[in-house]
């Protein structure tokens, strides 16, 4: 079973059709880090109209202001404890990028990578597992391998079993890189 499962695996990362997803993946990441770009640009010129201050010069001004309008809300008798944990994690957030002269308007790749990363995984990592597992089985007929598979004395329910298995695997992995990323 361990060499079917083995098999599968080195299949899987050989195919063409990975590397199709992956050229779509780093398109569509071109195409969200313009996009993200832009809108911290037009962030900044828009909190620079109504402030009255500059985005990049005067952000500790904003960011004090901002510290007091949520210790205000914290204090407040009508907020759940839910939204007071977040607001309390707000608060920290926002005291460390003072303390240590982080400006939280300018956009950076870490911050850039992070936020794609969470947004991501609800929306390619569901489109490239189908992909993946449609492919598993229909890429068997198609590139003959399936002859090969069949006329080794093996139950079709071990093949199966093998391709679900390694599917999982390899969600597994994806899922694991994807939460270790800080």
């Amino acid at each position: 079973m361990f060499n079917l499962i083995e098999n599968e695996v080195l299949k899987m990362i050989s195919k063409k059709r990975l590397m199709f997803v992956m050229a779509i993946l780093v398109v569509l990441i071109s195409i969200f880090a313009y996009g993200q770009n832009h809108t911290a640009e037009r962030t900044k010129a828009q909190l620079s109209q109504r402030m009255g201050i500059s985005a990049t010069d005067d952000w500790r001004k904003l960011a004090d202001q901002q510290l007091i309008d949520m210790k205000n809300r914290l204090d407040s008798p009508y907020r759940d404890e839910k939204d007071k944990s977040s607001l309390r994690v707000r608060i920290e957030q926002l005291q460390y990028n003072l303390d240590n002269n982080i400006n939280p308007l300018e956009q950076s790749a870490a911050k850039f990578t992070t936020k794609f990363m969470e947004q991501s995984i609800f929306l390619f990592l569901p489109l490239l597992i189908i992909m993946l597992a449609a492919d598993m089985v229909s890429g068997e007929s198609s590139s003959g391998t399936i002859k090969l598979l069949l006329v080794r004395n093996v139950p079709r329910w071990k093949i199966l079993l093998s391709k679900y298995l390694t599917l999982m695997i390899l969600e597994i992995v994806v899922l694991f890189l994807l939460l270790c990323y800080p």
